[in-house]
């Protein structure tokens, strides 16, 4: 989870905070063939929790809902003392694990584009995903680049799976 490709960066304006705090190994693992599944802002900034969506946690009673809860107050307060707007936008929050875990649950979810790319790693464009996806016989398309998400279908499930897991504990 990270990168920034065609939208602005989290922690720069070119790079988000997870591949800018460490581009060196991000650009190790980008350019080393393996396949990699590129879930980042770009679909990350799509994905938000409203406050009535959070407020349904709240209303199953549980006690890991009731944690989660606890836990997104707590991180909206922190947004907007910091008076980061990247994260929350008009009551709502972005909750970017989720977008990761959600490819993972159902890639169907997710419009995808076969890439290959790197990271920069000089001082300007510190962290910044460069992908390519125009098929180049050079080049191995090794990344799978989440460009899109149908973001109220994850919510939806988002809020379901743990609706159900507050039914278990009962």
């Amino acid at each position: 989870m990270g990168g920034a490709v065609n939208v602005p960066g989290n922690y720069s304006p070119v790079a988000s905070f997870n591949v800018y705090s460490d581009p060196e190994a991000a650009k190790i693992i980008y350019e080393s063939g393996i396949e990699i599944v590129q879930v980042g802002l770009d679909v990350c900034n799509k994905l938000h929790f409203t406050k009535e969506d959070i407020e349904q946690l709240k209303q199953t009673h549980s006690a890991v809902a009731s944690a989660l809860y606890s836990m997104l107050q707590f991180r909206i307060k922190q947004i907007g003392t910091e008076g980061i707007e990247s994260v929350a936008r008009e009551n709502s929050i972005a909750l970017n694990d989720v977008a990761a875990a959600a490819y993972l649950i159902n890639p169907e979810w997710f419009v995808t584009v076969n890439a290959s790319g790197t990271i920069a790693c000089d001082e300007l464009c510190r962290g910044q995903t460069v992908l390519e996806t125009k098929v180049n016989p050079n080049k191995k398309q090794n990344i799978v680049f989440a460009k899109d998400v149908n973001a109220e279908a994850v919510v939806s499930a988002w809020l379901h799976a743990i609706s159900n897991y507050a039914e278990e504990e009962k």
